[in-house]
């Protein structure tokens, strides 16, 4: 338990370190996205518990689409390993 409350603090010290390499990877490979935080982080009521909320938007060409694997059995792999464009 201890741990996981370090990995957090750690997680809400350093957000906009992991919020620049989203947006860089999702410029990668979106080209054009915009990366938003909204939730608790903007509201300033983070706690320890607290999770960061992204929202990307971008425009997803007509002949892809985006599908969302399941993750529940490791949270703590990137976005990346998530979203995916199927042709």
């Amino acid at each position: 338990m201890l741990n996981l409350m370090k990995q957090r603090i750690e997680m809400i010290e350093n957000y906009k370190k992991y919020l620049k390499k989203i947006h860089n990877d999702t410029q990668s490979v979106l080209e054009c996205s915009n990366v938003d935080v909204f939730g608790s982080l903007i509201r300033d009521e983070l706690v320890v518990a607290s999770d960061i909320d992204i929202l990307i938007i971008t425009e997803v060409p007509q002949n892809q689409y985006i599908t969302r694997r399941n993750h529940s059995k490791d949270r703590r792999r990137s976005w990346s390993t998530f979203i995916s464009f199927v042709p």
